[in-house]
């Protein structure tokens, strides 16, 4: 057969024969994946979903596990502090400024006792009332820097002159014994404690019915000697009493800090022995001069308690004298670092204003809180 006859006899596929197509469509991979693309997804997606969860809860457990391996050093492992449960360090907050520091806030007067009054036949403005929200709102802002702070009192009640250091003193007593300084005898300590209690049960100024306790008389007797040298070690503990003042001249006003000293009182104590029958009682007992305070320290704590004052409160500045020496009872009779502060004039009309601006009572506490840290900022306590 020639080669016309073979391609004669020889079948030809062409792009219309059936037979093309089966030679030329065979399945490819491409060809696969478009077929069953829904539920090759359907899986792949329930496997990533599976490793996802699995790998989640890997982590979680990874996380909560109380320690984590790291590459550590020899020197890591020789300043390392070994903890039986091995949580890892603490995290201790920061201090704040004034941590570990007491502070006793004394709102003056009280009770039947208001204080200075205006007007003085129908008063409408008591100083007691006006104390006592000073002292509150400066025992927020000395508890929000960290400080402990104990009011004398908390409401409208009376507790005399005597009573409030009896309170210190009962006080410093427990501290000194808790913290394990409390070096006087067991006797002196129950004498003491029987003196004060009775001061603050009597709660009076009536000399002949025991009103000053252990507190008695010029001077100090030797049991009280004993503790308020305890006291004058605890730099940490400070006495500020709060008060606003009254004068004849109308013009005088603002803020003055009073303090004592050992000459302030004995001149005081001399003379109203002399002059004021009140000290002629027999029950009081009139001692030797006593020398012993630190009135520098007391001076220190008035200027900063007064330049902080005046400060926040620039209304309060005046040209009297800002820092006083006397002899008053709630400073004379305990043995913390203490001033007095007479923070306005309720004779004066600019100053009375001032007690109904919420304003100026916020920047009164701010002044004396301020005036708390830069004393023991600026001191060994």
């Amino acid at each position: 057969m020639n080669e016309s006859e073979k391609r004669a006899t020889t079948k030809k596929t062409t792009r219309t024969d059936p037979a093309y197509g089966a030679l030329r469509k065979r399945p490819s991979t491409m060809d696969f994946f478009r077929k069953h693309r829904a539920g090759i997804l359907i899986v792949l997606t329930f496997f990533c979903v599976v490793l996802l969860s699995v790998g989640g809860w890997l982590l979680i457990d990874w996380l909560k596990a109380p320690d984590h391996p790291t590459a550590t050093t020899a020197s890591d492992h020789s300043s390392a502090t070994t903890v039986s449960d091995s949580r890892g360090p603490d995290i201790t907050p920061a201090p704040l400024p004034l941590d570990g520091k007491i502070i006793f806030l004394d709102a003056g007067h009280g009770g039947y006792d208001n204080g200075c009054n205006y007007p003085e036949d129908d008063p409408v403005y008591k100083e007691k009332e006006f104390n006592l929200q000073i002292a509150i709102e400066a025992k927020k802002q000395l508890e929000a820097l960290g400080a402990e702070v104990i009011m004398t009192r908390t409401d409208d009640s009376f507790i005399s002159i005597y009573a409030r250091p009896a309170l210190v003193h009962l006080f410093c007593l427990d501290y000194l014994k808790e913290n394990g300084l409390l070096s006087i005898s067991a006797d002196t300590e129950m004498r003491l404690r029987e003196g004060m209690n009775q001061a603050i049960q009597i709660n009076s100024t009536d000399i002949s019915a025991g009103c000053m306790g252990a507190m008695v008389g010029s001077g100090f007797s030797d049991d009280l000697i004993e503790l308020l040298e305890l006291e004058y070690q605890l730099d940490h503990i400070i006495f500020i009493s709060v008060h606003n003042n009254w004068g004849s001249n109308t013009k005088r006003h603002g803020t003055a800090v009073y303090y004592v000293t050992d000459e302030s009182i004995i001149e005081s104590e001399d003379r109203l022995i002399k002059k004021d029958p009140y000290y002629a009682n027999p029950d009081y007992t009139v001692r030797e001069h006593y020398y012993g305070r630190d009135g520098e320290r007391n001076r220190t704590l008035a200027r900063f308690l007064h330049d902080s004052i005046v400060a926040s409160a620039p209304e309060l500045n005046n040209d009297l004298p800002d820092l006083v020496t006397d002899n008053f009872a709630v400073l004379r009779e305990q043995g913390l670092a203490s001033v007095m502060l007479e923070l306005t004039y309720l004779s004066n009309p600019e100053d009375r204003e001032l007690w109904t601006d919420p304003d100026v009572v916020r920047k009164m506490a701010e002044g004396i809180s301020n005036g708390c840290l830069y004393y023991y900022n600026n001191t060994d306590a």
